[in-house]
């Protein structure tokens, strides 16, 4: 149970200490960390929406890498539910303005519970195999 205890306090003490945080700012973040084209900011949402990932590379003027494309499908299913909701088809470059620091994304909260539980389980189930009696006798 010692050990137990140790491995959350541990776990608990990177998160705090941010070693998670990385993680959080990975995926979503794709139009902070770069800048958008301007053909892409001038578009209406609804324009976006309908954008493949081959037509948003060609208009990005490069081929998107494995983050890039989820954060472009992230980013459009973002926008469908905007358009849904509100029912404005405004510019892009406003609905990212307005969106910037407004989601707190939990990623390294999610990963780092997930973490606890997994070495939680090892422990145990390490703990209860060390403590069965299979009825081998090795001594002789």
């Amino acid at each position: 149970m010692k050990a137990i205890l140790k491995i959350i306090a541990i776990t608990g003490g990177l998160m705090i200490a941010g070693i998670f945080h990385p993680l959080q700012a990975s995926l979503v973040n794709y139009p902070s960390d770069r800048v958008l084209p301007k053909d892409i900011l001038e578009m209406k949402l609804s324009e976006f929406v309908k954008l493949s990932q081959n037509d948003f590379s060609i208009i990005a003027g490069k081929k998107l890498n494995f983050k890039e494309r989820i954060s472009f499908m992230m980013m459009k299913k973002d926008m469908k539910k905007e358009l849904r909701k509100t029912g404005q088809d405004r510019m892009v470059k406003d609905y990212l303005a307005d969106k910037t620091g407004e989601k707190k994304n939990n990623t390294a909260l999610i990963i780092g519970i997930i973490v606890v539980v997994v070495i939680i389980v090892i422990v145990i189930v390490a703990e209860s195999v060390r403590n069965m009696d299979f009825g081998i006798n090795w001594g002789g």
